[in-house]
C-alpha cells in the first residue's frame, strides 16, 4: 500500500520524525536521510536499529507514538488513480478476488483506507501486524497464497519498491512495477 495504492511516504516521515523526537528527545539526526529510507520502504526496525535505537522498549514507545499521530498528517496522503482506476476496473469483471497486502499496521491504513474511501475495493484485506518476516521476506505473501488458496502462478502483484519485488520473487509470484504509475 505505502507507495503502491497510496503514497505515504511524507506522513510517515512527518510521524516518525515527531514519535522519534518525542520519545527520544536528545536524539541529533538527518531527517533527510529518514525520508529517503522511508521512500526506499526500508521498514522501521531496521532502520532505527541502524540509528543504534535498539532497546524493543524504545522502539515499542516510538512505533505506538507514531499510529497514535499518523492520523494528524493523513491529509499529506496521495492516492494512486491510475491503478486504483485500474482496480476498480478489474472489481467489476466479478471473476477476481482482490487483496490489499500490506506490511503497513492494521490501524495506519485502514485510516488511509477510509480516508481515500477506497477500503471496499478489496475483499480480503492482510496487515503487517502479526508478520514476524516482513519484506523482502516472502512471508506476507505467502500468507495471503493460504488465505486465498492460490497457487503462486494465480496472482499477480503490484508492488512499487526494491523489498516488495525481493518479497514476490521470494514467494514465486510475477509481479508490476507500478513506479510512476501515480504520477
Amino acid at each position: 500500500m505505502d507507495g503502491t495504492l497510496v503514497n505515504t511516504h511524507q506522513a510517515n516521515y512527518k510521524a516518525y520524525q515527531k514519535a522519534i523526537q518525542e520519545i527520544t528527545k536528545s536524539f541529533e539526526y538527518d531527517w533527510g536521510v529518514l525520508q529517503q529510507r522511508i521512500q526506499e520502504g526500508v521498514h522501521v526496525v531496521p532502520f532505527l536499529n541502524e540509528l543504534g535505537i535498539d532497546d524493543t522498549s524504545i522502539i515499542s514507545q516510538i512505533r505506538k507514538r507514531k499510529s497514535e499521530i499518523y492520523p494528524n498528517f493523513i491529509n499529506e496522503t496521495i492516492i494512486n488513480q491510475n491503478l486504483i482506476n485500474f482496480v476498480k476496473m478489474m472489481k467489476q469483471t466479478g471473476n477476481l478476488q482482490i487483496f490489499l497486502v500490506t506490511t503497513a499496521q492494521e490501524v495506519n491504513a485502514k485510516n488511509v483506507l477510509n480516508y481515500h474511501h477506497i477500503i471496499d475495493l478489496f475483499d480480503i484485506t492482510i496487515f503487517g501486524d502479526g508478520i514476524k518476516n516482513l519484506k523482502p521476506a516472502p512471508d506476507i505473501y505467502l500468507k495471503a497464497l493460504k488465505i486465498g488458496n492460490y497457487q503462486p502462478e494465480e496472482v499477480l502483484i503490484f508492488e512499487d519498491s526494491i523489498s516488495g519485488f525481493k518479497s514476490a520473487k521470494a514467494a514465486n509470484i510475477s509481479y508490476i512495477n507500478v513506479q510512476g504509475w501515480g504520477q
